[in-house]
């Protein structure tokens, strides 16, 4: 993948993680349920495991920060928690072989283990007063549903990609 391209997707999707939010809590019944988008997130760890692992953790600490500026008021939650995210899903992902359902679990998993983390911090410093039960039930199982989707998509998109350019690049008689 382009090295320029990179910020660009992630400050595209940056900007439209704001947007999907306006779309949370949706009401199923009488219940409530709240999805949080990790768009930046998922692409931080699939350009991890997929393309560049420095690249990943740099623009994950630049868009950490951006987000802790913009969205909250803890300035260095993100900007810890999104390059250490994508130095995991690396060094996770190099252990494994590189099909698109194991760097969807990777990323699954990290992503998981970011909200609970999250959550904690939150918890801990008074930000949120939701309970562990309310927390697992109406947060964390709809959003890491979400997000997994979306996370299967663009992993399986980013394996389609790294693979057709390696087979054009080791063809026989390829001029490229």
């Amino acid at each position: 993948m382009n090295r320029a391209l990179i910020p660009l997707i992630l400050l595209l999707l940056f900007f439209i993680e704001p947007i999907f939010t306006l779309f949370s809590p949706f009401r199923v019944s009488d219940e409530f349920f709240i999805i949080v988008p990790r768009f930046v997130l998922i692409f931080l760890m699939m350009i991890a495991i997929y393309a560049d692992r420095m690249h990943a953790v740099l623009w994950g600490f630049v868009f950490g920060v951006m987000h802790d500026v913009f969205f909250i008021d803890i300035v260095g939650l993100y900007a810890l928690f999104f390059p250490v995210a994508a130095l995991v899903a690396s060094f996770t992902a190099s252990r494994f072989d590189d099909r698109p359902i194991i760097g969807t679990a990777i990323g699954f998993g990290i992503l998981v283990a970011f909200e609970v983390v999250l959550y904690g911090v939150f918890l801990l410093i008074g930000f949120t007063s939701m309970p562990v039960g309310e927390f697992l039930v109406y947060r964390l199982f709809p959003t890491a549903l979400m997000n997994g989707l979306l996370l299967f998509g663009v992993a399986f998109t980013l394996f389609r990609s790294r693979a057709r350019e390696r087979s054009s690049k080791y063809q026989v008689g390829s001029f490229r």
